[in-house]
């Protein structure tokens, strides 16, 4: 008998084991789930429990990704974004066909203005099969600040062609033709912008946005005021309102809304850069030390908080500018040109300094250099028309400046300088012709009437 007890013992013991491994299995699964869950009910009230909890899941069942996922977004929620990638790049390795944590890293790149690492995780997850209209905005988004205008421009309008009601997506569209010079072009999104987030419950700052790009400041400061009541106080919506009303020619509010900003938050650079931009139009209107030096000493703060800021650079070449201080100008706009070489305003005014001091070849190797990249701007092409005019090289002139009427056609001022040098190069039939065109544009443009008077029409 015992025989036979103890040979179904041995029969019995493999089913019993691999039963008993299945039950374990199945019990740690449980658990895994269980301190996952803990973690969730815990996250929004005390991330350093949720952070515990999620731990013990990990450790539990380190071959999973959800525990690291579910960690990372307490690590977010602790301000510990370091941890939250490494987590989230530990998810990836486990189940490399997700492909959502590749788009949260890249939100977090967004957010932290790390465009091209943003980018890189954005298109992981496109080569995952992601095809949403949030996802292609974000990427442009990011194109858009590293000033890659073209994919910019073309993700911009693919987040569109998924979600025709994306305000926000027409607006960078909008914003992407500005910033290349087609004035014209932006002008449709940017209304359809408007139309769209006006319609929404809480459209506020890209509304606000899409309004200023449209040069309409009044509106744009109303929907920043709207913001704020609403939303409650907010450096950056009083930055952007004081940027308005500086605009405006309302330079005490601009002020008092920057020094708003400044109060809730003054390790912020974008407010102290704001504060020069109006010591220094005060400064271009009426030459003024007293302007210059506060406008100097807003930089110097905004520079202690953000050395890499082109703008703070910009701004110090125009107030050195001003003050005939060319060799501190021209260092001021190289610097400015090194830290974002894909604009072309440093160059504009590093040609205007090369001018100023006399060094006419140089000012032409900005000026081309400017003409050259992709951002363009017609106030350039218009600068280099009246350089070559200047020059007497009138044939390129009339080139150029041609080339800035059609990146803006609404600036009556490009149509006289046109005009000039039609007239210069011995076609005054053609002068008249671009000088009625300017007055059709905008009737009784003093300038025009002039130019077309001296030329006995």
């Amino acid at each position: 008998m015992k025989k036979y007890i103890l040979a179904g013992v041995v029969v019995s013991a493999p089913f019993l084991i691999g039963g008993g491994l299945v039950l374990n299995r199945w019990m740690g699964f449980r658990e895994y789930e269980a301190l996952i869950e803990r973690g969730d009910r815990l996250i929004g009230s005390d991330t350093f429990r949720a952070l515990a909890a999620y731990t013990e899941a990990v450790n539990l069942r380190p071959e999973r990704s959800l525990a690291y996922i579910q960690r990372s977004k307490a690590h977010v929620a602790r301000g510990e974004q370091e941890e939250a990638i490494r987590d989230l790049v530990q998810a990836i390795e486990r189940k490399p066909d997700n492909p959502g944590p590749h788009v949260t890293i890249g939100d977090m790149y967004l957010h932290a203005g790390e465009f091209e690492k943003a980018s890189q995780e954005y298109d992981k997850a496109f080569q995952l099969g992601i095809v949403r209209a949030p996802l292609q905005y974000k990427y442009a988004y990011a194109m858009f600040a590293l000033s890659n205008f073209e994919k910019a421009l073309e993700y911009a309008q693919k987040a569109l062609e998924q979600n025709s009601e994306m305000g926000e997506a027409a607006r960078l569209a909008g914003t992407v033709y500005m910033a290349q010079g087609e004035t014209e072009k932006a002008d449709e999104p940017l209304q359809k912008a408007i139309r769209l987030l006006a319609e929404k419950d809480r459209p506020y700052e890209d509304l606000g946005v899409a309004l200023y790009e449209q040069n309409k400041y009044k509106e744009a400061h109303e929907v920043f005021q709207q913001a704020i009541e609403v939303q409650g106080k907010s450096y950056g919506l009083y930055v952007r309102a004081a940027r308005c009303l500086a605009m405006m020619g309302d330079r005490e509010g601009a002020m008092r809304q920057i020094g708003l900003a400044i109060a809730i938050d003054d390790k912020q650079s974008a407010g102290y850069v704001e504060l020069a931009r109006i010591w220094v139009r005060v400064s271009e209107e009426k030459a003024d030390p007293n302007a210059n030096a506060k406008a100097l000493a807003a930089l110097e703060q905004a520079q202690s908080l953000a050395p890499g800021n082109s703008q703070i650079y910009f701004l110090q070449g125009r107030i050195y500018e001003i003050s005939k201080d060319y060799r501190r100008a021209m260092e001021a706009y190289t610097h400015a040109s090194r830290l974002w070489p894909t604009v072309p305003e440093a160059y504009e005014q590093m040609a205007a300094v090369s001018i100023a001091s006399g060094n006419r070849p140089e000012a032409e190797k900005y000026l081309q250099k400017a003409s050259m990249l992709k951002a363009k701007s017609p106030a350039v092409f218009s600068f280099y028309g009246r350089y070559l005019v200047n020059e007497r090289r009138y044939a390129e002139a009339i080139e150029k400046i041609k080339t800035a009427i059609g990146l803006n056609p609404r600036n009556v001022s490009y149509y006289v300088t046109l005009s000039e040098a039609q007239r210069l190069s011995g076609r005054p039939e053609e002068a008249r012709d671009t000088l009625r065109r300017a007055l059709e544009i905008e009737p009784g443009n003093a300038d025009a009437a002039a130019a077309l008077r001296k030329l006995g029409a």
